[in-house]
């Protein structure tokens, strides 16, 4: 068998192959968008719980309530993604190296936008306790019980239940959960082709940036959108592209922006064991 001469790895492909990277970012269509920026601070209002209607006074007069307003700040942080490739480096003769990193900057972008959604989901209070499986349907409905008696309304469509790729194969083995007649698949995010699958009102997607993911303890969370709040001051975009007297050339991605937990009583967290093998 005749080998390939080693000029021939030499020779530039047309496009570069690309290890494996999260495209886009699941959980920012999951999470509220609406602050006003002050300076570096984000400010998002919070109205308390209703209550219940009332009926008129003895004297007729219909007593009045004050509206429980608060508001939650978060301080604006800028994060930054920087490729560089000098004269020396002989891939700068391939015509998609701009591409391939302005690709990877966004990657790292979206990674960072993520992970600070994930760290405000990671405060959580509401604990559903030690680690175990969702392979039964009685224990999802325990879960999704839980955030309800917080008074949270679970099929308003703005629910999202996050879980590991373990959690998710185990799931799968709930009868209700694989079948069509129970569940509705729809794309959940209006930015990139992530997909829920709408169970018990909840929108679940899988998801492999969770803390703990594939030990004894994944945290997995359900929540409600007005419970985490992100919010930029101005989308994420390549600030500048540099060929500085033909010695290198280079891409910068440029983010500010913050995430926040609003409501705690909006967040349920379950640790979920992803170590457990999978059975028929």
């Amino acid at each position: 068998m005749l080998e390939a001469p080693n000029v021939f790895h030499d020779v530039f492909t047309k496009e570069f192959k690309y290890d494996f990277e999260r495209d886009g970012p699941k959980l920012l269509n999951c999470v509220s968008s609406q602050g006003v920026v002050n300076g570096d601070l984000v400010y998002f209002d919070v109205v308390d719980p209703g209550d219940e209607a009332v009926e008129k006074g003895r004297d007729g007069r219909i007593p009045s309530s004050d509206l429980g307003l608060s508001q939650v700040s978060a301080q604006l942080q800028n994060h930054h993604k920087k490729y560089r490739i000098d004269d020396f480096d002989k891939f700068r003769a391939n015509p998609n190296m701009a591409q391939a990193m302005q690709m990877r900057g966004k990657g790292a972008i979206v990674r960072k936008i993520e992970q600070l959604i994930v760290d405000q989901l990671d405060t959580a209070t509401a604990n559903m306790g030690a680690a175990t499986i969702l392979s039964t349907l009685a224990e999802i409905s325990e879960w999704v019980e839980a955030l309800s008696l917080n008074d949270v309304e679970i099929d308003s469509g703005q629910v999202t239940g996050v879980v590991s790729h373990r959690a998710w194969s185990q799931m799968l083995r709930i009868p209700e959960f694989k079948s069509a007649d129970y569940t509705e698949v729809k794309v959940a995010d209006r930015y990139y082709a992530t997909k829920a699958k709408q169970f018990l009102g909840v929108n679940w997607i899988m998801y492999n940036g969770l803390t703990g993911r594939g030990t004894a303890a994944a945290k997995c969370y359900l929540f409600h959108r007005s419970a985490i709040g992100h919010m930029f001051d101005g989308l994420p975009s390549p600030i500048f592209f540099d060929n500085k007297e033909d010695a290198y050339s280079g891409v910068r991605f440029e983010v500010k922006h913050t995430a926040k937990m609003l409501l705690q009583r909006g967040v349920i967290q379950f640790v979920h064991n992803d170590t457990t093998g999978l059975t028929a």
